[in-house]
């Protein structure tokens, strides 16, 4: 039965080894942000890239050895068999160049997977046929390459085990075919390849923490744990490059902290900083989760809002302003500190730049800050004037 203690250890474990890990990181990227896995999916490509070139040389360069060890019956088919798995590897390779989208990368990680093992069931095959002769053992150790190099991935638990379950699935549908999967020496071979794949789990995982643990540690603000500034500019020119391909809308919303320096000065920065984790809290509660939120800047927050326009992402500001409004932060003096923000929002044009829409926004932010704060000033149009739908507190 599930032991929800467990897995809380197992997670704090993981927590306090590499800094803000939960266990569902390793499981599946379900968490995982679209910057991590877009940078995970590159570092798996250029691994996999590698690997397709060095297979689709070394089984060619293995004919030689096939000339002197096969019939001549065999060795032909052999031929045919390492030219078509050399040829497959090379088409794969070239089609990961046209997109490096994560999707792509794992059909293509799981694609060659199948190619090697197609390769391995046929060279079975082909020496099985005819004057049966007994395969060398570089022909018998591929299942067992196969998963133990996918230690070279950092993929997820999940996606792990689909693919070396496929290897297996390979595997013992050969053994069946040939009529000895209850074979003393395939329940050997079948505990082998268990050993393996325990070690290949294990490497996989701690490489995908290591990389988790870096990208957090180059990414997120320490204090909030929203993202820095740099991989918001990235997400930035994503949404840019999604409306110019798909014209698909996005908002950009900047939020600041209204007189947020009396509260470091009157109270102390360690009250100024829980004041920013709860404005970050309040923020990341009630974006989508498809939404970006970002710690711009001392107390100024930014999210981008792919697929709404100004208006349309109105209801959210005031959703966010009403909600920190309401929160109540208790000092180390017993005051209970009350917290307004001001919001500037408007939306992306064609003939916008990054640089445009993020110094429209910031107006619209002063503006809201000299017409009194604690409300939203936005702006659909290129001129960055406050349009009369501006929501104000009341």
């Amino acid at each position: 039965m599930h032991n929800p203690r467990e897995t809380h250890t197992t997670s704090h474990w993981l927590s306090s080894k590499f800094g803000r890990i939960e266990l569902s990181d390793i499981l599946s990227a379900a968490q995982h942000s679209r910057d991590f896995s877009a940078t995970r999916a590159d570092y798996i490509g250029r691994r996999l890239r590698f690997m397709m070139m060095v297979f689709a040389i070394s089984f060619c360069l293995w004919i030689p050895i096939d000339f002197f060890t096969l019939t001549a019956e065999h060795f032909t088919l052999s031929i045919w068999a390492r030219m078509a798995l050399s040829a497959t590897l090379i088409c794969l390779w070239l089609i990961s160049f046209i997109s490096r989208r994560p999707g792509l990368i794992y059909t293509l990680l799981t694609l060659t997977l199948m190619s090697v093992m197609g390769f391995y069931v046929a060279s079975m095959l082909i020496m099985a046929s005819g004057t049966a002769e007994a395969p060398l053992a570089g022909h018998k150790a591929i299942p067992f390459l196969m998963i133990a190099l996918t230690g070279l991935f950092p993929l997820t638990l999940i996606m792990s085990l689909a693919n070396i379950g496929l290897i297996g699935a390979f595997f013992i549908a050969l053994a069946a075919w040939q009529g000895h999967l209850s074979s003393v020496e395939t329940l050997n071979e079948l505990w082998i390849i268990a050993l393996i794949c325990g070690c290949s789990l294990w490497i996989q995982s701690g490489q995908l923490l290591m990389l988790l643990k870096l990208y957090r540690e180059s990414t997120r603000d320490p204090l909030t744990g929203l993202i820095n500034r740099r991989v918001l500019m990235k997400q930035l020119e994503h949404e840019q490059h999604m409306l110019e391909q798909q014209q698909q809308p996005f908002s950009v919303m900047m939020v600041d902290l209204d007189r947020f320096k009396r509260i470091n000065d009157n109270y102390g920065h360690q009250t100024g900083d829980a004041v920013l984790k709860m404005a970050a809290n309040i923020l990341s509660q009630n974006a989508r989760p498809m939404d970006t939120v970002a710690r711009y800047g001392g107390e100024e927050f930014m999210l981008v809002l792919p697929g709404l326009t100004a208006s349309q992402s109105a209801p959210l500001a005031e959703q966010i302003r009403s909600a920190i409004e309401q929160q109540r932060t208790p000092s180390p003096n017993g005051d209970i500190i009350e917290v307004t923000t001001s919001i500037g929002l408007t939306e992306y044009h064609v003939t916008d730049t990054l640089e445009a829409i993020i110094e429209r926004a910031d107006t619209l932010l002063y503006q809201a800050k000299q017409q009194g704060r604690n409300q939203i000033r936005s702006s659909s149009g290129q001129d960055g004037n406050s349009n009369p739908a501006a929501v104000q507190a009341q």
